[in-house]
């Protein structure tokens, strides 16, 4: 059992970057959920579901089809910072209203 962490390939040593690239993905689409259901636009909750339907589809495909994992991480990758651009952005949406 020891033996396995030695043995194994030094790049799986960056499988727990693609957990990070997955948690950044997540944190913006809650984001835009609770963007969603602070302004009762429900067309955004569906944005929501819809673009993290899509960004699992696609990398499922990616693995049944057999690419490269780096390939995969890249495609989380690129999501990720998407999202980071959109979390970044989003401050805007969430400032102080008056009700």
């Amino acid at each position: 059992m020891g033996n396995q962490l030695i043995n194994s390939p030094a790049y799986m040593d960056l499988t727990g970057l693609g957990r990070v690239f997955v948690f950044t993905h997540h944190l913006g689409f809650s984001l835009l959920v609770l963007y969603s259901v602070r302004n009762q636009k429900i067309k955004f909750l569906l944005y929501a579901i819809l673009t993290n339907a899509v960004v699992y589809f696609v990398t499922a495909i990616l693995q049944i089809l057999d690419f490269n994992i780096f390939i995969i991480e890249g495609f989380n990758c690129v999501v990720a910072i998407v999202a980071v651009i959109f979390i970044v952005k989003s401050k805007s949406l969430f400032k102080h209203r008056q009700t």
